[in-house]
């Protein structure tokens, strides 16, 4: 996985929750991760929203 400067990982570039915010989001609720563990959740909870997306969206 490539990393920019703002620290969204692609090819989730269009992402809105940076990893920094996800970490702080976390943090607040207990969860402590870091910079490689927050990507990882990042990347399933994306996947998870576009399979649900797709899924709506598929008239079900």
């Amino acid at each position: 996985m490539q990393k920019s400067n703002d620290r969204i990982v692609k090819p989730f570039s269009s992402r809105k929750v940076s990893v920094e915010k996800a970490i702080k989001l976390l943090r607040q609720r207990g969860i402590k991760v870091n910079e490689d563990e927050a990507v990882i959740i990042l990347d399933f909870l994306y996947l998870l929203a576009c399979s649900f997306k797709k899924d709506d969206t598929a008239g079900g």
